[in-house]
């Protein structure tokens, strides 16, 4: 699945689009590395936000490749 869909299914950003924003501009990386949109993700990949969510860098390990897109009131409220 493209880490663009995984970051937006994950509620990690608001919109799909803004995902594909932040790798162009360099801001999403996997395993330190910048990425395109179109970056497959698997299990076990490292993906590091910085400044996509305020000013923070967030780093997050993917377990598994979610199957469906998160609801937004289930999502934990850290993510937002």
């Amino acid at each position: 699945m493209r880490v663009d869909q995984v970051l937006h299914w994950l509620c990690l950003v608001r919109s799909r689009s803004q995902a594909t924003r932040g790798c162009r501009e360099g801001r999403v990386l996997v395993g330190g590395e910048r990425v395109r949109p179109s970056r497959e993700i698997r299990a076990q990949d490292e993906i590091a936000l910085r400044g996509l969510v305020g000013e923070k860098v967030r780093v997050i390990r993917i377990e598994r490749v979610p199957d469906r897109q998160q609801s937004r009131k289930d999502a934990p409220t850290s993510t937002r």
